[in-house]
């Protein structure tokens, strides 16, 4: 089986939320990730960048994906008039 680690990054660092994760979904705004044991991590304020079955690694960036655009809104950007 397949288990992810589950990196999230920002414009400042990365950093590790959730290790051994089978599964990621998103749920109200949210991604919602359960690992082999089925504990749940959930993630607010992020969207799913790569997905790498080779690295077993599932990056997440913070922001918000806007629906009708498919613009990304940032920690930057949101700052910015």
């Amino acid at each position: 089986m397949c288990e992810f680690t589950v990196i999230l990054e920002s414009d400042q660092d990365k950093r590790v939320v959730a290790k051994n994760i089978v599964k990621a979904k998103t749920k109200d705004g949210k991604i919602v990730l359960m690992d082999s044991l089925g504990a749940i991590t959930k993630v607010e304020g992020a969207f799913i960048l790569t997905v790498d079955t080779l690295m077993t690694e599932l990056i997440l960036r913070e922001g918000t994906i806007i629906p009708s655009s498919g613009m990304v809104i940032s920690e930057q950007t949101q700052g910015k008039g």
